[in-house]
């Protein structure tokens, strides 16, 4: 799968706005849709070794093995030249994402 830090999400919109706002982008002579994502496929148990890792958790995964896995991951490479989108690598992103839910935690104990 392509997983996507939903903060990158809307970083990709604010860049589509800013592109047909400032300068000469038309839509209708050039690329009106872009697809957003993290541009890199990430299998489940990946992206479970990836918060394990982060969090030092000493679970154990078990993984399912479908018997035809869906593959799914995103070409944004217009997204890159046009845009400028760069979305994070996803472990940066689930360390940003677990470090802000820690915050969170934290000032709900206090």
């Amino acid at each position: 799968s392509d997983f996507v830090y939903v903060d990158d999400v809307v970083a990709a919109n604010i860049l589509a706005m800013e592109k047909l706002t400032v300068g000469n982008y038309d839509t209708t002579q050039n690329r009106s849709v872009f697809n957003v994502g993290g541009g890199v496929e990430t299998s489940i148990e990946e992206l479970a070794d990836h918060i394990m890792e982060i969090t030092q958790s000493k679970l154990r995964v078990n993984p399912v093995r479908a018997a035809n896995p869906r593959r799914l991951y995103f070409d944004i490479s217009a997204a890159r030249q046009i845009l400028n989108y760069h979305p994070r690598d996803i472990r940066q992103a689930l360390a940003e994402y677990i470090e802000k839910v820690k915050r969170e935690r934290e000032k709900l104990a206090v």
